[in-house]
């Protein structure tokens, strides 16, 4: 079949609530019959890598300041003393400078728009901020990250706004995130540091340019991607394809969402990788019937809501 040349690839994420955490994960996915464009697409305040293939976002490891997994400060976030989306990548360098700073702030279930944090603190995030009144669609205890236990709707059931609670039904701000996740730095030592690619508040379709990893997929194969999850925040992700020659919207990933093709694999401390039982959501997604997938990285007894 024709080749299809991709650019750049990523996951849409929608967190259910953080614990710091650097694990890389693999998944497979099937390639379609076109010609795509994938990016990075984060949503709500959870900070992600698009490891393998190199997304656009991480277009400032071109600078000497960020190459090679390195930052031009020292970070005092979650991972203290290490680069703000620092990450792992087996044997290789993993080279995301910063990925994981172009997100979402203050984005719940059926709003149009995120708020940027003007309607209070979003991490975590326990009220429906627009007011839209959207209910929950992903209910089911066993497809749940955080919080479990709540019946669903309760008032105990602080995560049913959230976007890993209707999986992509939460607006983003751009297909491609903001940096920073709003037009201010908010908490959580998230704030994305100006380079001449992109400033903070930017949105990344409209400043980053084309990023040639020289990735080649053809079509009809499985394909391996490889992500970390800097902050645990729970939830879950898509992947998605855009033609190359259309406008990165959230519309025009929404209409090609990618099956996997089989269980993701979860990278431990010692490098070696083990495989997941995955858990696949569809039901109550947008796009409608799409398939999401459940983050593989445990709530272990409460440890992402232990800091709050």
């Amino acid at each position: 079949g024709p080749m299809a040349k991709v650019s750049i690839g990523s996951a849409e994420l929608a967190a259910d609530c953080a614990m710091p955490s650097c694990w890389p994960t693999r998944s497979s996915s099937r390639v379609m019959n076109f010609a795509f464009l994938l990016v990075l697409l984060p949503l709500a305040a959870a900070h992600s890598n698009l490891i393998k293939p190199k997304p656009r976002n991480a277009i400032d490891s071109e600078l000497p300041e960020w190459a090679n997994g390195k930052a031009p400060y020292h970070w005092e976030g979650p991972g203290n003393g290490t680069a703000p989306c620092a990450c792992r990548n087996g044997t290789d360098v993993c080279a995301s400078a910063q990925t994981c700073l172009w997100f979402n702030v203050g984005t719940t279930i059926g709003c149009p728009l995120p708020d940027g944090g003007d309607k209070g603190p979003s991490n975590p995030n326990r009220i429906d901020r627009c007011g839209a009144g959207m209910k929950a669609t992903n209910n089911d205890p066993a497809h749940r990250t955080i919080n479990r236990a709540a019946v669903a709707g309760s008032k105990d059931d602080w995560t049913k706004f959230n976007p890993w609670r209707a999986p992509g039904h939460a607006p983003v701000y751009d297909a491609c995130g903001r940096a920073s996740g709003s037009y201010q730095a908010t908490p959580g030592k998230g704030e994305f540091t100006d380079t001449k690619y992109a400033k903070l508040g930017d949105l990344g379709s409209q400043v980053l340019p084309k990023y040639d990893t020289g990735t080649v997929w053809r079509t009809g194969s499985v394909v391996e991607t490889r992500s970390s999850f800097r902050a645990n925040h729970g939830g879950g992700y898509q992947f998605r394809l855009c033609p190359l020659t259309s406008d990165l919207t959230e519309a025009c990933f929404q209409q090609t969402p990618m099956p996997f093709a089989g269980n993701s694999k979860l990278m431990i401390s010692d490098g070696s990788m083990i495989e997941l039982d995955s858990v696949d959501v569809s039901n109550g997604t947008l796009p409608v019937g799409g398939t999401w997938r459940m983050l593989g990285v445990p709530d272990v007894a409460g440890g992402a809501t232990s800091r709050w």
